[in-house]
This record gives C-alpha cells, structure tokens and sequence, in this order.
C-alpha cells in the first residue's frame, strides 16, 4: 500500500508543479521589463477599443506613482484618454484640479494618499501646461467623499450675494454656516439635500454664477457612495460613472483603484464598467492589476512590508519560478499566455510584477 500511495503522491507533486508553470517555459521569458519614471518610456500598448482603463494597486508602494504617470500618458497617446479618475469623492477631484490650476500644493493634503504622491501630481501639472488646454487631463472622482474636502469646495463655489433671490441666500448661509459648526462626514448627507434644492432652483442669476461648477455640485450632490465593504461601494460608486460619465465626453478613461477593484471575475467596479448592459464602457475595459514582492507600502506613518501581495496571491494562483524573475518590475499580457488555470486570464488583462520597492 505504501509503494502506489507514494506513486499518486508523486504525480500529484509533478502536476501541481506543471500548473504552477506556463507551458514550462520560465517565467523570465515572457516577461516585459518596465522602467518606472516621470516620462513617456513604457513598453506596453493597450486594446485600442478601450474606453476606460483600470489600473489596480496596493495604495502607498514608491513605484505606483511612477508607473500611474507612464500608464496614464501612454494612454493618452494611445486610447485618446483625457480623465484620470481617482479613488476618492468629486470633492477631492475638484481640488486636485484647483492644484494642476494654480500650484497651491496645500489642496492635496486633503488626502494623506494624495500628498504622498506629490512627484505624481507635479508631472502631471507639468504635463497638463505643455498640450492644448482643451486637451488637459481633468482628474474625476466618482468615490466617496470625506468632510475636509467636502467643505473647502462647497464654500469656495456657494457664496451667497445680494443680486440673488432670498430663499437662495437663504440656503446657502444654511449650508456654510452648518460647515462651520464641526460638520463631520455624517453632515454630507443632510448638507447635500440643501445643494439638491440649490440646484433645482429657479435663481438666475446663480444658475448663471455656477454653471461652470454645476457638475461638480451635481456630482457631490448625488453622491451616495458609502465608506463600507468593497461590493456595495463599487455598486454605488457604478452608478456615479453611468450616471456622471456623460459629462466628460472629451475623451476616454484612466483609473486608479485598489486592487480589489480590478478583478473582472468578481463582484466589483471593474466588472460592472465592463459586464453591465446598461454600462457606456461594455466590453471596452482593460483591467490591470499587481502582484509585489518584498516591497513596502506607507500611508502616512504606518509602513507595512509586502511579500506576495496582490492579484496573484487573490487568484490563489503561484508560478514555481516568480523568483526569478529578471528585473524588478516588468509584465506580461494574460491572453497571450496558455495555462490551464484560466481564472487569470478572465481576471485581468496585465499582471504588473513588482519587488523591493522600498520607501
């Protein structure tokens, strides 16, 4: 009896070994090495029938500002992209946008994740001064939002004036005066309902003042995605982009998110933009994830060591040789690739390979 179980525990071994391969060709082979940087240098092209990109990742490693930058300009070259949209709420997204305006760095404190990638924003503000300016990448938030954003953007576009009706002034001294009471986020609900009422007003003369921002307030007005679990999030987060995207009609999409947002075989945001019928992205979202090792990730002053972390390691997917990998950071495409697990070629369609990304 020893003799054969020895022998089926031995073939079992060979398989799991011969899954774990690509066709036992070395991962090395089929990698594609990347140079991350604040440039154009990226070996990697996207489905041109893409509308809207999804780049997946583990928030605060050093190189995903670096390669967000070269995705994101590629992107722009290649799929005629003209938004960025972040994984935060239109509060945010309209003082990033006041940054890439004005310069005034203070704006993306806001979001400790924001200021961290201060290199980031700064080539993207330089990038956004050196092409047409009905061509500049406009940042787009369609999250959650938070009350120290929420409150600078809110009194910077509400100011009551005398040429407006009462009941409007009114309103609006409602709201800022709420806001300077310690507001906290659980206000946003009850302060959003007062923007609802401004914007269905009848006023004029701050209809006219606003129409500039009326996306915005409208954006934040609506907004009803909730700071919970992942699924219900993206749900609401959906209905924001289906309910927003026709606003932004200069172009196509980039995104950054995390990684648990970016697997088209599970419930979340990347497979409702590509699987949804009523999405304006059906069938033309290119999903991208990450998988790190040996990396750190730092949000603020907790920094957090990384060792298999990311798509891979979600997939319960492992190939024998990751190890060896020649380069620190490189990627393959999965439909190119014949394995016979084919849960990562339906999950994503690039696998970014990170390690000793350090702070």
């Amino acid at each position: 009896m020893i003799r054969p179980l020895i022998i089926v525990l031995a073939l079992t071994v060979t398989l799991g070994c011969y899954g774990q391969k690509i066709e036992n060709t070395p991962i090395s082979d089929l990698l594609t090495p990347l140079t991350p940087g604040f440039n154009e240098d990226v070996n990697i092209s996207f489905n041109k029938e893409a509308k809207f990109i999804m780049s997946g990742e583990i928030h605060g490693v050093p190189s995903n500002m670096m390669l967000k930058y070269q995705f994101l300009i590629h992107a722009y070259k290649n799929n005629n992209v003209r938004y960025l949209v972040m994984e935060a709420g239109p509060a945010m997204a309209y003082a990033v946008n006041e940054y890439l305006s004005t310069g005034d760095e203070s704006l993306l404190k806001f979001s400790t994740y924001c200021f961290m990638e201060l290199e980031f924003w700064r080539a993207l503000k330089a990038f956004n001064e050196q092409v047409n300016p009905a061509d500049k990448i406009e940042v787009i938030g369609f999250d959650f939002d938070w009350i120290e954003p929420y409150r600078y953007v809110v009194k910077d576009i509400l100011t009551p004036k005398p040429e407006y009706k009462e009941n409007t002034n009114q309103t609006i001294k409602s709201i800022i005066n709420e806001l300077d009471n310690k507001a906290t986020n659980e206000s946003i609900p009850r302060l959003n309902s007062k923007i609802k009422e401004l914007l269905n007003s009848e006023d004029s003369i701050f209809n006219n003042d606003i129409s500039s921002n009326k996306v915005t307030l409208d954006l934040i007005a609506w907004n009803q995605v909730p700071a919970t679990a992942q699924i219900t999030r993206d749900k609401e987060t959906y209905k924001n982009i289906v309910r927003g995207s026709e606003s932004f009609n200069k172009g196509n999409f980039f995104a950054q998110y995390g990684v648990s947002h970016v697997n088209k075989t599970r419930a979340c945001l990347t497979t409702l933009l590509h699987k949804s019928s009523d999405s304006p992205f059906y069938g033309k979202v290119v999903s991208i994830s990450r998988n790190y090792t040996n990396c750190e990730s730092k949000l603020g002053d907790k920094t957090d060591h990384l060792d298999n972390w990311g798509i891979l390691r979600s997939l319960g997917i492992k190939f024998s040789d990751l190890d060896k990998t020649p380069t620190d950071i490189s990627y393959f495409k999965t439909e190119e690739l014949k394995i016979r697990n084919k849960d990562l070629q339906l999950a994503v369609d690039y696998i970014i390979i990170i390690q000793n990304q350090k702070w």
